[in-house]
């Protein structure tokens, strides 16, 4: 019953986290369906083994949540008109002849208590993943690989239709008709595209590998398993290339680049398996690994066409001046340094923009709602202690990365379901410099997701199948050799 829960809170999020405001009725919805799941997560967590990792895990997540209730604490005016930016509240104060009252760190306590409240859903998630088996967390990655492929047919509907297309969920900018799923942004959309493209590279790895190491037992599944793979790159490769998100774009090439070569570099995950012969078992996975993602990226070609691979390169060659991102980024700079050490509050970068936009900062009919730098704005909305909390996460995915990639006895699939997920952790941190993916709860889930993933500990107890048949062939072999000499 519980990983149901999970399973439909965390399609939820998917379907309806995609807007980035957080006074909507779909981040109410999400939050009530929290709140159940967020209760019976940390009743299992308390029957859990409490283990560093855990006990880290809980503190950080109770560190983010504090700092927005922090800013949300009011002051005395002898200390908040003390602050760094409050001079123009000051100044407003003066002008009206009116003593200060009572107030926050927050610029805006409306909109940093709404932001708090739009953590709930993948918080829960997060700690809900913690306490999953391995077997649940694969059917979860299924979940996130089939709602990618679903986002990719109806973004190709809207494509096909136009700006009136029914499959258009959001009142968006109508001038703009490019497809964006279920989302308002089709630089999220190319988001959850590459995320998808990850975990289904992560099941046509695992796939390959069981055909490698025991041609003798190929199954149904397998053959399934690898063609729904297979079928879900092309498709989201291809409507990546239609959507024409440069980060996007570049993002989904570089994720799948990185995860074949991890698989062809990293050691074998058994431990029955010598150095000599792991290393021999990389090099042989590269040439068909390779094969394979240039066949998918040349089908995925052939079905879009040269017209929106044209498209994708004329993205790319538009001309930086008349992008909006160097001025949001310029202002941003500017009013970070006027709140820091400790910023403006949390959700409250368009109160905290306009107080220093000029007019020739200014774009017609475009409207600031986002610095499209989520590091400026973190630094800006958060301060000294959101930056802080933002190393120590750095800190701890390196750390963690490491621990994963010379972890022993663990299924095949977990290995690479636990690369993919480090992929796009870090595919998203980079994406974060463009653009403002993670303030969209679909999206912040399946960050959320993948970081659980990197937490949870090898699967035990389940048989290393792939493992055992290799080394079962190299007794037979050493056997007959023995034998014949």
């Amino acid at each position: 019953m519980f990983f149901y829960l999970t399973f439909a809170c965390f399609l939820a999020s998917l379907v309806l986290g995609g807007p980035t405001k957080h006074a909507s009725l779909q981040d109410a919805l999400l939050q009530l369906c929290a709140v159940p799941l967020l209760l019976l997560a940390g009743w299992r967590l308390c029957n859990l083994p409490t283990t560093r990792e855990m006990r880290w895990s809980l503190a950080f997540c109770a560190a983010i949540l504090a700092l927005p209730l922090i800013q949300l604490i009011p002051l005395p005016p002898l200390i908040w008109t003390q602050l760094p930016g409050r001079e123009a509240l000051v100044s407003t104060y003066t002008l009206l002849g009116r003593s200060p009252d009572w107030a926050a760190i927050s610029l805006s306590g409306q909109e940093t208590w709404l932001s708090m409240l739009s953590l709930l859903p993948p918080l829960t998630l997060f700690l809900a993943v913690l306490t999953l088996d391995w077997r649940e967390c694969r059917l979860l990655s299924l979940l996130l690989v089939a709602f990618a492929v679903l986002s990719a047919f109806v973004a190709l509907l809207q494509a096909a239709q136009g700006v009136d297309s029914p499959f258009r969920f959001y009142n968006v900018d109508l001038r703009d008709p490019s497809p964006v799923g279920f989302f308002v942004n089709r630089n999220h959309l190319g988001a959850l595209l590459y995320c998808g493209a990850a975990f289904a590279t992560a099941w046509l790895l695992a796939s390959y590998d069981a055909v490698r190491l025991d041609q003798d037992r190929i199954d149904h599944q397998t053959i399934v398993t690898m063609a729904g793979s297979a079928f879900a790159l092309v498709a989201l490769v291809s409507v990546e290339l239609v959507v024409r998100s440069r980060a996007g774009v570049l993002l989904l090439f570089l994720g799948l680049g990185a995860l074949p070569i991890l698989a062809a570099i990293r050691p074998s995950p058994h431990a029955e398996f010598d150095g000599a012969e792991s290393e021999s078992l990389g090099r042989r996975r590269w040439l068909p690994v390779a094969a394979a993602f240039i066949v998918l990226a040349l089908v995925a070609f052939f079905f879009v066409g040269w017209s929106s691979i044209q498209g994708v390169f004329d993205r790319f060659g538009a001309d930086p001046l008349s992008d909006e991102r160097p001025v949001f980024a310029r202002v941003t700079f500017f009013a970070t340094k006027a709140f820091m050490p400790v910023g403006s509050g949390l959700g409250s970068f368009v109160s905290a923009y306009q107080m220093f936009e000029k007019p020739r900062d200014m774009f017609s009919g475009v409207y600031a709602n986002h610095a499209h730098n989520d590091l400026l704005e973190l630094a800006l909305e958060t301060g000294m202690a959101g930056l802080m909390l933002l190393c120590v996460f750095i800190v701890w995915l390196v750390t963690r990365a490491r621990k994963v990639w010379t972890a022993i006895n663990r299924p095949v699939i977990d290995v690479y379901l636990q690369d993919a997920a480090m992929v796009v952790i870090f595919l998203f941190l980079g994406h974060s410099l463009m653009d403002y993916p993670l303030r969209t709860n679909a999206l912040l889930s399946v960050f959320a997701f993948a970081c659980a993933l990197l937490i949870k500990a090898p699967g035990g107890g389940e048989a290393h199948t792939q493992g055992k048949a290799h080394q079962d062939r190299r007794r037979r072999r050493d056997a007959l050799a023995q034998n014949a000499a």
